[in-house]
């Protein structure tokens, strides 16, 4: 029972955070405007500082034991097998071309940042700090790199555009180059002033509960019922027979612990809310992006909360 209790504490807090943003937008004290700014305001300022402090304010030493190494590769090797996975099945069941893009990223693309960080550092604190870092510089390029990769292929867009597109927002997404200043930072042992340490402090709190209000307050159940077995599947991959699969995977090649743990959440955390965006982008199904975004983030309430419990009864975490 101190197990359930355990997971309660953890997942809870985020839940209902998630739920007053619905609220908020429901009774009109937030609108789309208040959405969109905020938005801006977490991935190119709040995120960015969060990840690049926590990493500046960390002695980085990376192990060289076998099993970092594994957790390592094991990330990188775990999303594009399920990119491929549900490339290929999709190119089985599902004809449309707009449905098949907004599908594969749905399952495929993961809101690691956003809702992961929050629980793995109630996890762990700042200790696993490395591993949700050394994690997002690998997941993020391959989110992008893959979703575009699916969404250039069925759509009619110019694939020519979309590679320097592609190379441009990674080029200048802030959450990675936040994440190498931090290193660069701590790496070369470079001393910030106290009171631009307290400035990226207050900064970093705004992260997490503006993102999960923003989260809450982007539920919409529009045309939902119009798709309603693509949404379906694509939640299914994305919180269940991926974390599942995964995480047994990882644990029986002898990964464990924290590593194990950050393992579980890039696969179980929900989609990400930009795939709706990327969606509009490309010409692809973005009504049906949004639903599995919808979908996936309200299932996954269950499903994280019911692995960490299991995780942590069976002490693989």
């Amino acid at each position: 029972m101190n197990y359930v209790f355990y997971s309660i504490n953890i997942i809870m807090p985020i839940v209902l955070v998630v739920i007053l943003g619905y609220i908020l937008k429901k009774v009109s004290i937030i609108d789309d405007n208040f959405i969109n700014r905020s938005s801006i305001i977490i991935f190119k300022l709040a995120l960015p500082i969060t990840l690049f402090n926590s990493m500046a304010n960390r002695s980085i030493q990376l192990s060289r034991d076998t099993e970092f190494f594994s957790f390592i590769v094991f990330g990188a090797v775990g999303l594009i097998s399920s990119f491929i996975i549900l490339e290929f099945l999709s190119r089985i069941y599902i004809k449309d071309k707009k449905v098949r893009g907004a599908f594969v990223q749905g399952a495929f693309r993961s809101n690691y940042i956003i809702i992961g960080y929050p629980i793995l550092k109630s996890l762990y604190g700042d200790s696993i700090i490395i591993e949700i870092a050394l994690l997002a510089v690998l997941a993020i390029p391959i989110f992008n790199i893959f979703s575009i990769i699916t969404l250039t292929i069925n759509s009619q867009e110019n694939i020519e555009s979309n590679k320097v597109l592609l190379f441009t927002n990674m080029l200048k997404n802030p959450m990675i180059i936040g994440i190498v200043l931090g290193f660069l930072v701590s790496s070369l042992q470079i001393k910030i002033p106290v009171f631009l340490s307290g400035t990226f402090n207050i900064i970093s709190g705004l992260t997490t509960p503006l993102a999960l209000i923003c989260i809450g307050a982007l539920f919409t159940f529009k045309s939902f019922e119009q798709e309603i077995r693509p949404v379906c599947v694509a939640a299914l991959f994305k919180t269940i027979l991926f974390p599942l699969l995964f995480t047994l995977t990882a644990h029986f090649i002898g990964i464990s612990g924290s590593k194990l743990a950050a393992i579980f959440i890039v696969f179980a955390t929900p989609t990400a809310t930009s795939s709706f965006i990327m969606a509009k982008q490309f010409n692809s199904d973005s009504n049906m992006a949004a639903n599995i975004v919808i979908l996936s983030t309200l299932v996954s309430g269950i499903t994280i909360f019911v692995g960490i419990t299991i995780l942590r009864m069976l002490s693989w975490i």
